[in-house]
């Protein structure tokens, strides 16, 4: 596949066609997303209230059996020490995490919407183009008639060559975007939905996700390295004496931070994947699907470097920390690349 420096890019939805959304409609588009976030029932934050706990819990027992001993018997400097290192990553962790909870993922624009009429003649209109396609391909462009500004030149189509639309929400769905039945919403740029988060992983808060798995992951391995000389001894010279409450504290913490480390492991390196190919969870999974095949590759692949600035933004220093992407977008227009084995990109724009 020929990546982005080899090709030359440009975005399938022209600004001269279909605005981009301006920094106060972004905004205005997260508080509504964010009271759509709050207005969730409250017994479907169980988990991200069990998440808050193993923070608290993990955090304190630290402290209690690992770090206030070695500052009091053993290594005061070491202790210290430890205790910064600790508290500098489980607080990018839970700050990352705290973000992605209170982040709405992405809304559809308004100007995306379509009314009951509309709806129910484009659903006429699908199946006539589906005839015709049927019988004779070549009658396609003349059966197509000319589509608003806004989507003109949207790349996922149905297989009657139109704009998705989503009767849930009553709304054609830009590229990359997909219906949250949990979320009763379309997301931009859906990942996948997570119950750990209650919330659904996209284009706004998928930075968020990306740091809460990176800075977990440290914090948790952090844990168990420091932590396992203390976890051999219990076993070392408690063996006829039996285990008192620390003791099992000590184990607990121990193996819930290696569950979770290790499995995060795993789990970022897929993300990091997907981020490195422009892709997503959903998309990887349609990979042989209708989008894949149209175009013999990933349209939203640009190139290992705009892939990774497309969720952590340009400005490596920010990187890493759990605050907005530097970059710009508004998740409903994406760059694509002009794949020279790819010509079906050339011919994205509907005939007048």
């Amino acid at each position: 596949m020929k990546r982005m420096d080899e090709v030359e890019p440009f975005i399938n939805d022209s600004s001269t066609l279909h605005r981009h959304l301006n920094e106060q409609e972004k905004l205005d588009m997260q508080v509504k997303g964010r009271n759509i976030l709050f207005s969730k029932p409250w017994y479907s934050y169980t988990m991200v209230v069990v998440v808050n706990i193993l923070f608290l819990w993990i955090y304190i027992s630290y402290i209690y059996n690992f770090v206030i001993p070695w500052v009091f018997y053993l290594e005061r400097y070491y202790g210290i020490l430890f205790l910064i290192i600790l508290t500098v990553f489980v607080s990018l962790s839970y700050y990352s995490y705290y973000k992605c909870v209170t982040t709405h993922p992405g809304l559809v624009p308004a100007a995306w919407g379509v009314s009951e009429t509309e709806v129910e003649a484009i659903r006429a209109e699908e199946q006539e183009r589906a005839e015709v396609m049927e019988r004779n391909e070549s009658v396609l462009q003349t059966a197509t008639p000319p589509l608003q500004d806004h989507y003109r030149y949207s790349l996922e189509r149905t297989r009657a060559d139109s704009l998705r639309l989503c009767l849930s929400c009553k709304q054609r769905k830009p590229d990359r975007t997909h219906h949250c039945r949990q979320c009763g919403v379309c997301i931009l740029k859906m990942d996948h939905h997570c119950h750990w988060f209650n919330n659904c992983i996209g284009y706004y808060n998928y930075k968020y996700f990306n740091l809460f798995i990176v800075w977990t992951v440290a914090a948790t391995l952090f844990l168990v390295t420091t932590m396992t000389r203390s976890f051999v001894e219990i076993f070392t010279y408690n063996k006829m004496d039996g285990f008192n409450f620390a003791d099992a504290n000590i184990i607990a913490v121990y193996f819930v931070s290696l569950f979770f480390g290790f499995s995060l492991v795993f789990f970022g390196l897929y993300h990091l994947k997907l981020i490195l190919d422009g892709t997503t969870t959903i998309e990887s999974l349609e990979k042989q699907k209708k989008l894949y095949a149209q175009h013999r590759c990933n349209p939203y692949d640009l190139g290992v470097t705009k892939n990774w600035a497309a969720v952590f933004g340009d400005k490596w220093y920010y990187w890493f920390l759990p605050t907005l992407r530097s970059v710009n977008g508004d998740g409903v227009h994406f760059e694509v690349s002009l794949m020279a084995d790819a010509p079906q990109l050339q011919n994205i724009v509907v005939q007048e």
